[in-house]
């Protein structure tokens, strides 16, 4: 381990993780003198590249729980999150990773690498290298992400009707299309009892409010029957 004393009495170690110019990420410090100092980059896996900056101009980083780290491991890394961190006298960290599959250790930042926060690189050539996160994590978004993708194929491209708290039913969601679609948007709600007009008027309030430059909170007209009025604005609060 070698330590670099530098300006401002601040001591650097050969190693440790330095926050990048312009909050562009976290790299590692490789050298320094008493103005510059080299940085590496981890871009991904397959790249790391050094740059040289002004010494003023880094400083020191820590990273936040939940970070994804990277952890060399002979010729592969694995990847994990931050859960916690030890600071020791000498400046440095340990921090506390969580593996895939429940597994934790707790490892020097000296080892750890942490990609900065720029544009990824090729995702095709990180799969085919083995540096994606394991199955377990694929599994659990996947069971995630199926239900999510349903309920906006159920809404046919509505995506404030998501967040309503209803079942959603293929008339009542036609019907509020239909209405949304046209450009003068007035129209008699006139189905069978029982078959969800208070809905589908929630529903078209509900998409107008959730749009960019959206309308205030739709009123029941004055005009309606009282008992009406208060079915309505229960239903709305009860649904919403």
């Amino acid at each position: 381990m070698s330590i670099v004393p530098c300006l401002g009495g601040r001591v650097l170690v050969h190693g440790m993780l330095a926050e990048l110019p312009r909050r562009q990420g976290v790299g590692k410090l490789l050298s320094a003198d008493s103005e510059r100092c080299t940085v590496s980059v981890f871009h991904s896996i397959l790249r790391s590249e050094s740059v040289d900056l002004p010494l003023a101009d880094v400083g020191r980083a820590f990273l936040s729980p939940q970070t994804r780290v990277y952890v060399q491991d002979g010729d592969h890394y694995r990847i994990g999150r931050v859960k916690n961190y030890f600071l020791h006298d000498n400046g440095l960290v340990d921090y506390e990773v969580r593996f895939p599959n429940g597994r934790q250790a707790d490892i020097s930042e000296l080892a750890l690498y942490v990609r900065p926060w720029s544009a990824p690189e090729d995702p095709a050539e990180i799969l085919a290298s083995g540096g994606a996160e394991s199955q377990y994590l694929h599994d659990r978004r996947q069971a995630a992400t199926g239900p999510l993708l349903q309920l906006r194929r159920a809404t046919q491209g509505m995506s404030a009707l998501v967040s309503a708290g209803i079942e959603l039913v293929p008339h009542q969601i036609a019907a509020v299309r239909r209405i949304l679609a046209d450009p003068v948007q007035r129209y008699l709600l006139a189905d069978e009892v029982g078959l969800g007009k208070t809905i589908e008027a929630g529903l078209v309030g509900r998409r107008a409010m959730c749009s960019p430059g959206g309308c205030p909170i739709p009123r029941t007209p004055g005009s309606a029957p009282r008992p009406w009025r208060k079915h309505w604005l229960a239903t709305v609060r009860r649904r919403s």
